[in-house]
């Protein structure tokens, strides 16, 4: 059995960090109101990430979660309103401009190395993911929390999909993946933008 070409790799472990991110969900609208009523679940859904559907105006984003509400009020009336949330920006690029979309996901790859288990070599990638939101635009929150929020549910993208040994193997592409090594916080307290960083080990034999 061949290995997996790096680029196979990184792109699968980028597309399941973004799907922890990404919901489709419906609500009822009301307008000119703020709040999503009957929301049919939140799961996978986050404050300070874009709201889109029908009868949703443009920029808006979820600013609260119980209830569910949005930044704009919506534009028309809707029993049962297809809704979609995600990151706004998606990239194997860094970027960290004030004019960057947040909140955004990067994953880059600087460092890898080659190791020996006897006669067999063993490929070891050791990517970075990162999380930008202008969690510290709002004067009235702690910035941290969002940063908080967003590495919990990175914890959760990491759970194992092989049971037996107990490892998250993107679904058996790779032989383990996990996250390993140091978090950083650039919290925002100073300034709107804010960054988690967090380092990852993947295991490619």
């Amino acid at each position: 059995m061949s290995r997996p070409a790096r680029e196979d790799v990184l792109n699968a472990l980028l597309s399941h960090i973004q799907s922890a991110f990404t919901a489709s969900f419906t609500a009822a609208t009301v307008r000119g109101s703020q709040t999503l009523l009957n929301p049919s679940s939140t799961a996978g859904v986050f404050v300070g990430f874009p709201l889109a559907g029908n009868g949703i105006a443009e920029g808006t984003t979820i600013t609260g979660l119980s209830p569910l509400t949005m930044s704009q009020p919506a534009l028309a009336n809707g029993a049962a309103v297809a809704l979609q949330t995600g990151f706004a920006l998606v990239d194997r690029r860094a970027e960290f401009g004030d004019n960057v979309p947040a909140p955004a996901l990067f994953l880059r790859c600087l460092d890898e190395e080659y190791q020996w288990q006897e006669s067999l070599q063993v490929l070891v990638l050791k990517p970075e993911i990162c999380i930008v939101s202008k969690a510290g635009a709002d004067p009235d929150a702690v910035p941290e929390t969002a940063l908080n929020t967003y590495m919990d549910a990175i914890d959760a993208a990491f759970k194992a999909d092989d049971m037996q040994r107990q490892r998250f193997t993107l679904g058996g592409l790779v032989f383990w993946c996990r996250l390993n090594g140091k978090v950083e916080k650039a919290t925002g307290d100073l300034g709107p933008q804010s960054q988690v960083w967090a380092d990852i080990e993947i295991i490619v034999p």
